[in-house]
């Protein structure tokens, strides 16, 4: 009988063990430790638009990812700074092609043992992110310190029906160069000194920093086109126009930008400080009302300008159609058509991994799948923010309407930013004094030499 109830306590003491054995293994199964946790922070792009590329990741590597989305660029940059300084923070983290070189001591290069060079980056990606990506390390060998999902550039926002009505364009569109561009200005202009803005129709919106979202970015943009290379340099620097006549490129740019904005005299004059001033829209909101014919933007300004023109529809208020809304290449100094070559600024937000992060590989493997082929091929379907990648370009170029800010990023050029906050500050001041006729165009030149000098 003893040995009867040892035979069944064996027995009852097996099956316990095999239900253990089967709970642990197949429990674990269906709740799978994940391989890593990261905490992600971005700017802009909402947990909706990551969200699919995001589940794809965590699917093929069991990595998890907590997303986290900022929309106050000054406050994304004050939380980041302090967290990092801290030694806290995000694993992946976006940062702002300018800011790289200046806090690349906070970033953790790429791992060799990714097996992922930068050949591959040279490759992979147009010559604007390489030169800006891939930095030297402690003074001797190069390492790839970020990579960006998408790459932007300004181009022209123009309002087809006045193009058409107006100047009688065929194939209505703005000139290629900007003495083209100018002259567009001068003919769709209508100036009036009884209205309160001064303008029946502007031609374009152009010189100041107050009233224009990108001011500061447009004088990047003709200084870099008009021979600068090197803002700290700048007081050096000499260039010569098309007749063999020598200029200085910084101090060109100021009087080109604000010769549309200072002086009613000036025939070009088609922007001031009472157009638009109090709207946070700023110049969106003049062009999606009619009132300035053509303004400068970045790829996201359509979703923008889209969203107001239903707003100002809704509110039984005058807009355009946005069907009137075309986008055109970026004018140039130098005529392209002549064989000269083409010039715009990239701009981009590219992902990097925290110094502090305590999982380096697990979330340079993030950037490299966010930055492949595919998931950009996926991000461009769902943002329309334009590629980064060499092998992409050829496809989004046939985009009726994005295809000219993929064009553009072929032949996008960078410029080294010392101190972006400083210049920044700096160049709008500068703008709207001009143009506001308080200082001269070669007294404000003059000025900004002197805070870029000092910086460098």
């Amino acid at each position: 009988m003893r040995g009867k109830i040892i035979k069944i306590v064996a027995v009852i003491g097996g099956l316990v063990l095999a239900w253990v054995l089967i709970f642990f293994v197949f429990g674990e199964s269906r709740n799978p430790q994940p391989v890593a946790q990261l905490e992600f922070w971005n700017v802009f792009d909402t947990t909706d638009k990551m969200k699919p590329l995001l589940s794809k990741f965590t699917g093929e590597t069991g990595i998890e990812v907590n997303y986290r989305s900022f929309t106050d660029l000054q406050e994304y940059r004050e939380t980041l700074l302090f967290e990092l300084a801290a030694g806290e923070g995000p694993d992946v983290l976006a940062v702002h092609g300018s800011w790289i070189p200046k806090y690349k001591n906070l970033f953790h290069p790429l791992p060799v043992e990714l097996g992922y060079s930068t050949e591959d980056v040279h490759h992979d990606f147009v010559d604007a992110v390489a030169s800006t990506v891939i930095l030297k390390e402690d003074d001797s060998e190069t390492e790839i310190f970020a990579l960006p999902m998408y790459l932007d550039t300004l181009a022209i926002y123009f309002n087809k029906t006045l193009f058409r009505n107006v100047l009688s364009k065929p194939y209505p569109a703005p000139e290629l160069t900007w003495s083209g561009v100018r002259e567009d200005v001068i003919a769709l202009t209508a100036k009036d000194s009884d209205n309160p803005e001064d303008f029946i129709l502007a031609g374009i919106a152009l010189g100041r920093a107050d009233n224009i979202t990108r001011g500061v970015e447009l004088f990047y943009t003709l200084y870099r086109q008009l021979g600068g290379k090197n803002l700290t340099e700048a007081l050096g620097e000499r260039d010569r126009d098309d007749f063999g006549k020598a200029y200085q490129p910084l101090a060109a740019a100021v009087d080109f930008l604000t010769s549309f904005s200072r002086d009613y005299r000036n025939q070009e004059y088609s922007w001031n400080s009472k157009i638009s001033a109090e709207a946070p829209e700023k110049e969106i909101g003049v062009f999606v009302r009619g009132k300035v014919a053509m303004i400068a933007g970045y790829s996201y300004y359509f979703e923008e300008i889209k969203d107001l023109i239903w707003q100002q529809k809704k509110l039984g208020k005058k807009s355009i159609e946005i069907s009137e809304v075309g986008i055109a290449p970026f004018p140039q100094i130098h005529d392209p058509q002549a064989g000269n070559p083409k010039v715009v600024l990239a701009d981009f937000f590219a992902l990097a991994v925290a110094k502090s992060s305590k999982n380096p590989l697990e979330s340079w493997q993030l950037i490299l799948e966010l930055t492949g082929n595919s998931a950009q091929e996926e991000y461009f379907k769902i943002t329309k923010k334009p590629t980064s990648r060499r092998d992409l370009i050829e496809e989004q170029k046939e985009d009726s309407l994005f295809g000219i800010f993929a064009e553009q990023a072929v032949y996008a050029d960078t410029l080294a930013i010392v101190n972006d906050k400083l210049f920044t500050e700096a160049v709008a001041d500068i703008l709207n004094r001009v143009s506001d006729r308080e200082i001269t165009s070669n007294e404000g030149s003059k000025e900004l030499e002197k805070i870029f000098a000092s910086a460098g």
